[in-house]
């Protein structure tokens, strides 16, 4: 169990921006990161779930031929954490709500998008850490099999009537952020 470390929680996107390094942007921070884990001043977490959204053509582009190929290059950086029958009652629950927006139609979350958020909610509120910070890069451009989902970095914007369900307000509460290191390194150090 950490001693009271910082953390962070990786969504699915900023391991695929890492391997296939497109849009090249935040990619010096994210290897700035990986090099906190290895040097042990840093845990990274991320979702099992991921293990399924990562698909292996996003694998070769950076010369794994299978995900294990990925992890095991970097061995002991990455923390997994299955998604507990817990976990997927609580996704449950925001899955259930309809989140407004000011300005923007009503929206669901994503059944990934609420299995992530509430495995990092875990870690913070059960793994012993002090803080835990959600990546991502998902502002609610794209549009998946449910539809245009309630983005993830502005999560807190879409919360209008939801004030009745606790579980909302925690995860509107978690920082979320997308991956800048605060002294990224040059784009030739990549």
């Amino acid at each position: 169990m950490p001693d009271l470390r910082k953390a962070l929680f990786w969504d699915s996107c900023v391991f695929y921006r890492y391997l296939t390094q497109t849009p090249p942007e935040y990619v010096a921070d994210i290897v700035q990161y990986i090099r906190d884990a290895q040097a042990g001043q840093i845990d990274i977490l991320f979702s099992t779930i991921t293990l399924a959204e990562i698909r292996p053509s996003a694998l070769r582009q950076r010369g794994f031929d299978h995900i294990d190929d990925f992890f095991d290059d970097v061995s002991g950086v990455f923390l997994p954490i299955g998604p507990t029958p817990e976990i997927m009652k609580r996704a449950a629950i925001l899955k259930d709500r309809r989140y407004r927006h000011a300005r923007k139609d009503p929206r669901h979350i994503g059944t990934p998008d609420a299995i992530q958020l509430l495995t990092c909610l875990h870690a913070a509120e059960d793994l012993g850490y002090e803080e835990v910070v959600f990546h991502t890069f998902d502002n609610g451009g794209g549009k998946g099999w449910e539809g245009k989902c309630v983005p993830l970095l502005s999560f807190e914007e879409w919360t209008a009537g939801c004030e009745d369900e606790p579980l909302v307000g925690k995860v509107a509460a978690m920082t979320r952020s997308l991956p800048l290191y605060p002294q990224p390194l040059l784009p030739d150090m990549v």
